[in-house]
């Protein structure tokens, strides 16, 4: 079975966040998910160009999950690869956390069905249309 490929676009400094994620992904999804984001050692691997990785990373995705938190969605980055991803019509899924809702997002973001990543159903919701996806 060939894995969904999953964008995860984060910013730096929430890096542990992504991380759990990746480890929580691979655990309850039993590795049917291959997962990129930029601090993932397998998907930037040392000695790349790091910018040519995300674009390879966004052009091969079949669904993107944004960290959403009130300092990344003002972040340059966070909305190049949000916007990347909208460009090619995928799936975009904010996860928001640190205090953010759904409802809160920017613009851009808010068109998109989010969830707050502490709710139970917000993962159940999330978890779904991964496995939809799939």
């Amino acid at each position: 079975m060939p894995k969904l490929e999953v964008f995860l676009s984060h910013r730096t400094t929430e890096a542990r966040f992504a991380d759990l994620i990746e480890e929580r992904l691979n655990q309850d999804f039993l590795g049917i998910i291959n997962l990129f984001y930029s601090n993932d050692i397998t998907s930037v691997p040392v000695g790349t160009q790091w910018d040519e990785e995300l674009v390879k990373g966004l052009q091969s995705a079949k669904v993107m999950l944004a960290l959403c938190s009130r300092q990344s969605v003002s972040q340059p980055w966070i909305n190049f690869e949000v916007g990347g991803a909208a460009t090619r019509g995928i799936d975009i899924i904010p996860l928001c956390h640190s205090g953010i809702e759904p409802e809160q997002l920017p613009a851009a973001m808010t068109l998109r069905q989010g969830v707050t990543l502490t709710d139970a159903k917000s993962l159940e919701r999330w978890y779904t249309r991964l496995s939809a996806l799939n």
